[in-house]
């Protein structure tokens, strides 16, 4: 009888789990952490892309080991794309520590 009396109590009277650390390991994991990585990853972005070149870019994230970069239009992508297939990749990859292992290029018109 206890029992079912037990089973029978409404939510108000069971108190919730907190949110606040569900919240925090969250925060931590998918954007605190990602946002350090892509801050320094976009330090060595602008040391190592030629100026013009880096005027016309935007580092959008870093997922999995890919740079997702938008570039203004096919002109600025396609000089990119020789920078990357030269030496960029690697000098990207190396100094990241494996952070970085491939860029993928998207044309945007509204940088």
């Amino acid at each position: 009888m206890q029992r079912e009396i037990a089973l029978r109590r409404s939510p108000a009277q069971n108190p919730p789990a907190a949110l606040g650390p569900v919240l925090q390991d969250w925060f931590k994991k998918h954007i605190e952490k990602p946002g350090k990585l892509l801050g320094s990853v976009t330090e060595l972005w602008i040391a190592m892309v030629p100026e013009q070149l880096c005027r016309h870019t935007r580092l959008v994230s870093l997922t999995r080991g890919v740079l997702h970069v938008l570039a203004s239009d096919a002109v600025v992508a396609a000089e990119l794309n020789i920078h990357l297939r030269q030496s960029l990749v690697k000098r990207l990859q190396n100094s990241s520590k494996g952070a970085v292992y491939r860029v993928k290029i998207t044309i945007s018109s509204q940088l």
